[in-house]
């Protein structure tokens, strides 16, 4: 944490500048270094007005350190102008996972909101290609079946097979089958 000292104003620094170590506290100190260390590069220290987002994509690959870091986060800036906002795949949490129990607790605190993403259908994603042109031409039906079909409805998969068109490495106005 000293290394990340510079990140936060020179009166706040002093804080980070013990060496964390395996001494009795040394989570606590860590921990309190990252939250400081968050809220200043948000601007949102006592005093400071500035809201924020603290954005951490994919936690279903959370392992047991960054959980318990993140735990004491929730915790620790309940209070701030702050939105933690968190992605994960549900069906990679599995039943008995901690995440689970945080976001539960976050929930019954009120300082959490769960919006699942859903796959998109077959309807939805031909009308999202509709309103597309690759090349300065419409997308044929056939492809757009193919692209439904090929991504299962995943956006991110819709969103790559897009930009793999758009830079000429898929032809998406020949595929009309």
């Amino acid at each position: 944490l000293p290394a990340l000292a510079g990140a936060v104003p020179k009166g706040d620094a002093d804080h980070l500048q013990a060496e964390v170590g395996d001494s009795p506290g040394a989570q606590y100190r860590f921990f309190e270094g990252v939250s400081r260390v968050v809220l200043a590069m948000l601007g949102s220290l006592p005093g400071g007005a500035a809201p924020g987002v603290l954005f951490i994509d994919d936690l279903q690959w959370i392992d047991k350190a960054s959980h318990e870091l993140l735990a004491y986060l929730v915790r620790r800036l309940a209070e701030r102008r702050l939105m933690l906002l968190v992605t994960w795949q549900s069906d990679g949490l599995g039943g008995a996972n901690k995440l689970h129990s945080l976001l539960a607790d976050a929930v019954r605190q009120e300082l959490s909101e769960t919006i699942p993403l859903e796959r998109l259908t077959t309807k939805q994603v031909n009308e999202l290609l509709q309103a597309v042109e690759v090349g300065g031409s419409a997308i044929p039906a056939g492809w757009r079946a193919r692209l439904a079909a090929e991504t299962e409805g995943l956006p991110l998969y819709l969103v790559a097979y897009l930009h793999a068109a758009i830079r000429g490495e898929q032809d998406a106005t020949h595929h009309d089958q």
